[in-house]
């Protein structure tokens, strides 16, 4: 019997040689990479790290206590490359939850039922072509996106697809959730902790066909991008490049500067746009410095053919502030263009209203009972005449300061709707 024992004893020396370095254990290797390295084929090098051939064969325990299959760097509790058949090659027991396991497969796989109280499964195609992923075992069906009833997923090839399960609803099976990017190259899965180093032409969110690019949010679609390109917002089928059913804001909104702006308008039906007739509404800002005797052009580009209603405002250092409002026709046609004072005020009591001097393109502004002030003006300093150019289109509105000092100009000029 002792001998009986003694012969075992050797053989087993003789066929698997242990090895240990700097506190690694190995197994048919001299070079063990970790904490336990068995290397089944015998074929690891004696010094450095083996090739993903050599690797191939080998199985590790890791300082962290981390198990690896075919791999001696798990990222993972366990992490195993290569095949697995049969259905029941690898499965996972117990009563516990269990979760996080990655695989790497470079073939054709049957999945084992998953443990009933739950797990992950994160797989990697490895191979340079699609594998086929297939459940092996009753109840249960994945659900990718392109099938609820399916009883096996493709995966693309170089590492492009993960694959996803887990047990949802009391449902024992695997739901598998697929990449949608094709470009069955490595590492261009869309991070959702966000993303650096993208191309937009090549790294983008939305769709490939010809169909539309919905978001959710509880399981409710709150936006949609149609594949025409309307938006809608709280509509699923927007009539609009931006189609929005509910309230909107706009908060820090620039002011616009001096020129022409257009307002917009609201319908019954809610749709937004400008005015008709075509300019109705629209607005020409300006102000100027212009000194006394000079005549400055204040707003220029009125289009020919409308009436224009026009406001001007002139204040001297002394706080008298006057105002005045003119019609204009910006009809060139037959040299008919034309500017006539309607009315105006000052802030000042005992200043009477202005009185207005007129040609067909000028009117001459007077404001009679202004006081002399401490910068310099006397009782001209908020005089002016305003005209506009005769002729073709566009036109232009000029002030001519009549009074003794430079002076401050505003005007507005609103297209009317005539």
């Amino acid at each position: 019997m002792k001998k009986n024992l003694l012969l075992l004893g050797t053989c087993i020396v003789i066929s698997t040689t242990t090895y240990a370095q700097s506190g690694n254990v190995g197994i048919n290797t001299s070079n063990p990479q970790a904490m336990l390295h068995i290397d089944g084929g015998k074929d690891n090098p004696t010094t450095g790290a083996p090739s993903a051939a050599q690797e191939a064969n080998d199985v590790v325990v890791t300082s962290a206590g981390r198990l690896g299959i075919g791999t001696i760097n798990p990222g993972v509790s366990m992490q195993a490359v290569g095949g697995i058949a049969g259905g029941t090659a690898f499965g996972v027991s117990g009563t516990a939850n269990v979760n996080n396991l990655y695989l790497e497969l470079t073939a054709n796989t049957t999945l084992p039922a998953p443990n009933a109280n739950g797990q992950l499964l994160f797989i990697k195609n490895n191979a340079a072509s699609t594998i086929t992923l297939t459940k092996g075992y009753t109840g249960g069906l994945f659900d990718t996106y392109s099938s609820t009833s399916a009883t096996s997923l493709s995966m693309l090839p170089l590492g492009h697809i993960a694959f996803v399960g887990y047990v949802q609803g009391g449902n024992v099976g695997w739901i598998a959730q697929v990449s949608l990017d094709s470009s069955n190259t490595p590492n261009n899965y869309w991070n959702v902790k966000g993303n650096a180093g993208t191309t937009p032409a090549n790294n983008y969110i939305g769709t490939t066909d010809n169909q539309d690019f919905v978001v959710r949010t509880n399981n409710t679609e709150k936006m949609r991008v149609q594949a025409g390109g309307n938006v809608g917002i709280a509509v699923t089928t927007p009539t609009a490049t931006l189609d929005v059913n509910g309230t909107a804001r706009v908060r820090n909104t620039p002011v616009l500067s001096s020129g022409i702006n257009s307002p917009l308008f609201v319908d019954v039906n809610g749709n937004v746009g400008k005015a008709n007739p075509t300019g109705e509404g629209d607005k020409y800002y300006a102000t100027a410095n212009i000194a006394s005797g000079a005549t400055g052009t204040v707003i220029s580009g009125l289009p020919d053919g409308a009436v224009y209603k026009a406001i001007i405002k002139v204040l001297d250092g002394c706080g008298s502030v006057a105002i005045a409002d003119f019609w204009v026709f910006g009809t060139g046609f037959n040299n008919l263009a034309a500017i006539q004072g309607i009315g105006g005020a000052t802030n000042k009591n005992g200043v009477s209203p202005p009185t207005f001097t007129e040609t067909q393109t000028t009117s001459q502004v007077v404001y009679s009972g202004i006081a002399g002030c401490a910068d310099g003006g006397n009782n001209t300093a908020l005089n002016y005449t305003v005209s506009i150019s005769n002729g073709p289109s566009p036109h232009t509105i000029s002030i001519t300061n009549n009074g003794n000092v430079l002076r401050t100009y505003s005007i507005v000029v609103e297209r009317l709707g005539l």
